[in-house]
């Protein structure tokens, strides 16, 4: 009985699938009073890939991007971001300095090199 548990187990291990977000979720076979298997899911200890800020600051994987519009608050900016990236072009919001407590400075949205004409007609086309 503990054979056909620990058999049952293996498979399941050897048989992960990827969750959707990119990890792998574990599967394990618990044997209960009377010798059956149950499956039970393994917690998953980490959530995943941290995500970027929103603005980035002085951030310089943005260094030769092309600047398509200014922005004083960070909600705006992140809302036109968001509508750029809605159409396939690489966008993001950057700024030189700390925003304020309220989102608020001199914040940029910007896009990879080559999309700069892709991103106007998009942005001159949602106004």
């Amino acid at each position: 009985m503990i054979a056909s548990v620990a058999r049952v187990a293996s498979d399941l291990l050897a048989s992960d699938e990827e969750e959707p977000s990119g990890g792998v979720a574990s599967s394990v076979a618990l044997a209960d009073a009377h010798g059956y298997a149950h499956l039970m899911r393994a917690p998953r200890l980490f959530g995943g890939a941290a995500k970027d800020p929103p603005v980035a600051i002085d951030d310089p994987r943005f260094d030769g991007w092309e600047t398509v519009g200014t922005f004083e608050d960070r909600d705006t900016a992140v809302a036109w971001r968001d509508q750029l990236r809605a159409f396939g072009v690489d966008a993001g919001c950057v700024a030189d300095h700390p925003l304020d407590r309220h989102g608020r400075g001199d914040i940029y949205l910007v896009v990879a090199p080559g999309q700069w004409s892709q991103a106007n007609e998009i942005l001159e086309n949602l106004d």
